[in-house]
């Protein structure tokens, strides 16, 4: 009797040391996205999963051309696909769920593109098309940003296993020349769009340009199998070795290439990728210190659960906040509290979907045969149903101070039209960092209930201050400005263009104390040098004028000092420096002075000082900067 089509593919001998490299890339991932500071690089993670994904998809499709003299390019996209969207759904349907309750204004704005972009795996050229650069992951995050690397990974699986079909009818040596040249071709796009001045952000997530990673983990495939590779003592040899250096280079890399560095769009990259190649190389050989490494029994289960723990560890990193375990706590030991919990509740939640939803459905357990192909299309109109129900009702009230919105018990009117403004009220708008979000809820709640002003458009940059360019320095972890902040100027004014305003708003304080480097300096500075100092009125005297160039009263307050609780916290975070505060503040105090026409500064930091110790039974300020709602 023939066999099920499923039943006569090859299967390729489980590598447990490939299963650890996997544990370990993924862990490299959540420590960066942690913001540890020793794991600067650790986004790299993501290049060792393309290259490895080369490498098995590769090795798999020769496999079972061999075997069979042909590939089954249905059934081999069926395993991927019950493979990879079961729980991607899932996070999806989670995201668009949770997203309308902890996701901040901004988020929610993109929500459900950001979702739908991600469902049919094309997000990478989502966050490229709205200009979300990488190196903004940790100031305008979207929960679903994660999902550019598998968008490119599913892509990948679509298009090589074509590819690969067409190169092995041929002969083996025709697809090694094929992957090879592919590569090339690959490398050459990037270097050509940087000698045409395009952003790198577009090397980031362009599909074409990250290619090679995965490439280079196919020539790796196609040297490794076949009959003919029966490697002699030197070979293993020079696998084993070759990939100690390999591994302790990639590391090293982990733990300090930074995101924006130049060097990895002009060709590092591709060199991690050999490294990568390198110690999948040497976790094949039968002994060695590498392959002793990564099959240790926690990275291994790490590393069967890797895919589900890519998939929920951003979400949860991003909205399980360190101030939920501050207050009483010691600040520090509040810090790592949080991230022990997020690693927890994300090895957790992982651990749960592999064994209930992934491997079952995987293998057929759960739903074999024709349900198989009936449940994911119904599970993925729901997901699109819970995004489209979730961001049609959003309760953005509390944290969204940008959107247009009439008084209750008027009607709505354009308030880009000064006489249409009801009852003639000024309009109020607010510009600056997230502790001026926080604010604009309290203050928008009092406009909506004295009737006595008319909100209007603004902007708040989370993670931006009125500085721009150069680096800066946060919690120990160096970080080229985003993109988003060296833009300010221009958007804050076609902002004010679009729609005008009476009375504008500003508070921020957090960025501008930070340590940083200029643009064209080697030095690193902060408030209180001479250089910093000037640079700093400068900013600040540059956004009064812009804010104020509509003919708005530009109202600046003081920033506030961090409560005494967080003092020890202090020795962190710059933002919550006494000293710094103070000197920040008396530059604000000089603009008032600069501009008596046009600019009026409200002790704001004297008033949040009044506050008492809780505000509806909490702290007024958990993290020391941000105001609760409450407060």
């Amino acid at each position: 009797m023939t066999a099920p089509r499923s039943d006569r593919r090859a299967v390729i001998p489980f590598e447990p040391g490939l299963e650890g490299l996997r544990g370990l890339s993924i862990l490299a991932v959540m420590l960066f996205h942690a913001e540890i500071s020793w794991a600067s690089g650790g986004y790299l993670g993501v290049s060792t999963f393309f290259t490895l994904s080369g490498y098995l998809i590769t090795t798999l499709l020769v496999a079972e051309h061999g075997a069979t003299g042909r590939i089954d390019l249905r059934a081999f996209w069926a395993r991927r696909f019950r493979r990879l969207m079961p729980a991607a759904l899932i996070a999806l349907g989670a995201i668009s769920v949770l997203g309308s309750v902890l996701g901040s204004a901004q988020q929610l704005a993109g929500l459900r593109g950001d979702v739908l972009w991600a469902l049919g795996y094309v997000a990478n050229w989502r966050f490229l098309s709205a200009d979300v650069a990488y190196a903004q992951i940790f100031s305008a995050p979207s929960p679903v940003q994660h999902f550019w690397s598998l968008a490119i990974e599913e892509q990948f699986y679509v298009i090589f296993p074509l590819l690969a079909a067409a190169g092995l009818a041929v002969s083996r040596r025709a697809l090694w020349v094929g992957a090879l040249v592919l590569t090339v071709v690959s490398l050459l796009a990037a270097w050509l769009l940087l000698s045409l001045d395009a952003p790198v952000d577009r090397i980031y997530y362009g599909t074409d340009t990250r290619a090679a990673e995965f490439l280079i983990g196919s020539l790796l495939a196609i040297a490794l199998t076949g009959a003919s590779n029966r490697p002699g003592p030197d070979c293993v040899r020079w696998r084993r070795w070759g990939g100690i250096g390999a591994f302790a280079l990639l590391l090293v890399m982990w733990a300090n290439v930074p995101v924006a560095s130049v060097y990895l769009y002009r060709g590092g990259f591709a060199f991690h990728a050999l490294l990568s190649a390198a110690v999948i190389s040497a976790a094949l050989v039968p002994t060695g210190p590498v392959r002793a490494l990564l099959v240790n029994r926690p990275l291994r289960w790490v590393g069967k659960v890797s895919y589900g723990a890519y998939l929920y560890h951003w979400p949860i990193f991003l909205w399980l906040n360190p101030e939920y375990f501050e207050g009483t706590l010691d600040p520090v030991f509040a810090d790592w509290l949080s991230f022990a919990a997020k690693i927890a509740l994300t090895l957790l939640v992982s651990g749960i979907s592999y064994r209930f939803i992934e491997n079952p459905i995987r293998t057929g357990r759960m739903l074999p045969g024709w349900r198989s192909w009936l449940a994911a299309p119904v599970a993925g109109l729901g997901v699109v149903a819970i995004v489209l129900t979730a961001t049609q009702s959003l309760p953005r009230e509390a944290l969204d101070f940008s959107i247009p919105e009439a008084i209750p018990g008027t009607s709505p009117t354009a308030i880009s039209d000064r006489t249409s403004v009801p009852n003639d009220l000024p309009r109020v708008a607010v510009y600056g960092d997230s502790t001026a979000l926080r604010l604009s809820a309290g203050l928008r709640r009092w406009i909506r209930s004295s009737k006595l002003a008319f909100p209007t458009n603004g902007i708040v940059d989370t993670g931006c201050g009125v500085d721009s360019g150069g680096w800066r320095r946060h919690r120990g972890l160096e970080k080229k400005m985003p993109r988003a902040c060296d833009e300010r100027a221009a958007r804050w004014k076609a902002s004010l263009e679009n729609s005008p305003a009476d009375l504008v708003v500003v508070l921020t304080g957090r960025w501008e104390i930070a340590d940083r480097k200029l643009a064209g300096d080697s030095q690193w500075r902060s408030i209180g040098d001479p250089v910093f100092d000037a640079y700093l009125r400068q900013e600040l005297l540059r956004a009064t004028d812009l804010l104020a160039s509509s003919g708005a009263l530009v109202v600046w307050l003081t920033s506030p000092r961090f409560d005494e609780s967080q003092r020890r916290r202090a020795e962190r975070d710059p933002a919550l420096d006494p000293q710094r505060v103070a000197a920040l503040n008396e530059m604000i105090r000089e603009l008032g002075r600069q501009r008596p026409d046009r600019v009026q500064v409200i002790e704001f930091g004297a008033f949040v000082a009044t506050l008492p110790e809780t505000v509806a039974g909490a702290a007024p300020r958990p993290d020391g900067v941000h105001l609760t709602d409450a407060a």
